[in-house]
């Protein structure tokens, strides 16, 4: 090209080109740093700051109390493995029916007779 075509072209004009780059950049950054001040990452909201009160408990527990607590406990895990074992014992009845196999209990049973 030559330099009356880059003089009378106003389109084409590498400086004009490099600030149009610059003020864009210059603009985002700007756009950013607004942004930023008005919405802070990583502060908590105001509601979060207030926390419910904790109930204080002792230290010590007495023993009456916590074999209580260990009882209950052992209660709910007797009562989850019951009701466990009591599923499986249905799908059992249930594949076996499927399939068409003698349930377990008449094998055990022939087996005692047959002794």
């Amino acid at each position: 090209m030559s330099w009356l075509h880059k003089l009378f072209n106003p389109e084409f004009c590498e400086t004009c080109e490099i600030l149009k780059q610059q003020l864009s950049l210059s603009q985002q950054r700007e756009e950013k740093l607004l942004n930023r001040l008005l919405n802070p990452i990583g502060l908590p909201a105001a509601s979060d700051l207030i926390k419910e009160p904790e109930l204080i408990t002792p230290k010590y527990i007495p023993w009456s109390v916590k074999r209580q607590m260990l009882e209950e406990e052992d209660r709910a895990k007797a009562r989850v493995i019951r009701e466990q074992s009591s599923k499986i014992q249905e799908d059992i009845k249930d594949l076996e029916t499927e399939l068409g196999v003698l349930p377990i209990e008449s094998l055990k049973m022939g087996n005692e007779n047959a002794s």
